[in-house]
């Protein structure tokens, strides 16, 4: 039996049958989750938007929390936010900064079991 696409996509679990089988009769995950995958970060006037993979918010092993992390320069993000997963937003806006400055983004997801490994980065300039 082939898993549902959703389990196989870079944002699912990690696509062991344990997780399938846990997921599909309640029980609690047996591994974090995989990274989630940044698919664009979108510049607005004074704010960055970091959106995320849809299938990210579709999971088996429930998400708890998503962390976002931020740096004005590559591969020295820090944590700026944590957010509840929500099914109809796949974005979050980061507000407040300056214009010109390139901006630089990953996140996490975590589950039961804890937080899993960060995203992709992705970058975009707040409007000026």
């Amino acid at each position: 039996m082939a898993l549902p696409a959703m389990w196989a996509s870079a944002c699912g679990t990690s696509g062991r049958v344990d997780d399938f089988a846990a997921a599909m009769m309640g029980g609690a995950p047996t591994t974090v989750p995989t990274a989630p995958r940044i698919l664009i970060a979108t510049a607005g006037t004074n704010s960055v938007t970091p959106e995320l993979e849809r299938t990210c918010l579709r999971r088996g092993s429930p998400i708890l929390e998503y962390k976002i992390y931020r740096s004005t320069t590559s591969g020295a993000e820090t944590q700026i936010s944590t957010t509840p997963p929500t099914v109809t937003s796949t974005s979050y806006t980061d507000t407040g900064l300056t214009n010109g400055q390139q901006y630089f983004y990953k996140v996490l997801a975590v589950n039961a079991v804890g937080p899993g490994p960060l995203s992709n980065e992705a970058s975009a300039m707040s409007n000026t």
